[in-house]
């Protein structure tokens, strides 16, 4: 079995993580990982990695390192990567940093592809498949991608307060599936579920699409999925 799915991640790298859900997830996982934040503009990785490590301190969070560095040095130096990035620049990504994706490396897709119409969203299915589908057509056939987060709100995940009322579903196979049920069981509060295979993350793309809907139709912020 690949090494990588054995280490249960020891270091994780986050592709256009300078938002709210890089940052969270940051600030989360760095309690025992390292952690790197990656963008196109590796200054700008290297300044969200300070100020998330001072929020940590500020906190009183005991956390191992968090770096930034450019999306490729992100990915070549992440045994799991996490696309913090929309549907459409995922995939652009991967046209010139495919080869960086390689050794069996784990990735966790919360990729949703929506579209607007009469007013909803609504998911954009690319030939009927789910965007993690997709996105490992994309990818060489050793990565082992999974699909998760969709419904968790990256703005709250950016504080050292636990998350109790949040579910999160995750969808693949075998041992990655479980490094990253794992990994999401980490973060204090939050419910973690098995959703079945990568194919059935469609389920969670039209999840999201409701919640945003019922957001703006009842002017509701950070609404999310909650499993008893």
């Amino acid at each position: 079995m690949d090494e990588r799915i054995e280490n249960k991640g020891e270091t994780i790298g986050l592709i256009g993580g300078t938002g709210h859900l890089g940052r969270g997830l940051a600030l989360r996982w760095a309690k025992k990982h390292k952690v790197i934040i990656g963008s196109r503009d590796e200054e700008k990785a290297k300044r969200v990695a300070q100020e998330v490590t001072e929020k940590a301190i500020k906190e009183g969070l005991s956390i191992s390192t968090i770096e930034g560095k450019s999306n490729d040095k992100t990915i070549e130096f992440s045994d799991v990567v996490v696309f913090c990035v929309d549907f459409e620049p995922a995939l652009e990504l991967l046209k010139t940093l495919k080869e960086k994706f390689s050794g069996g490396k784990i990735v966790i897709s919360p990729v949703v592809n929506l579209k607007k119409r009469d007013n909803y969203f609504l998911p954009d299915l690319k030939g009927g498949k789910p965007s993690a589908v997709v996105i490992k057509e994309n990818l060489p056939q050793e990565v082992h991608v999974v699909s998760a987060l969709h419904t968790l709100p990256a703005g709250k995940l950016y504080s050292a307060d636990p998350l109790p009322g949040y579910s999160v579903i995750v969808y693949g196979e075998g041992k990655a599936k479980e490094v990253v049920i794992s990994l999401l069981r980490e973060i204090e509060g939050i419910g973690v579920f098995d959703g079945g295979t990568l194919e059935a993350s469609f389920f969670s793309e039209y999840v999201t699409a409701l919640l945003l809907n019922l957001a703006r139709i009842n002017k509701l912020k950070d609404l999310s999925l909650k499993i008893y």
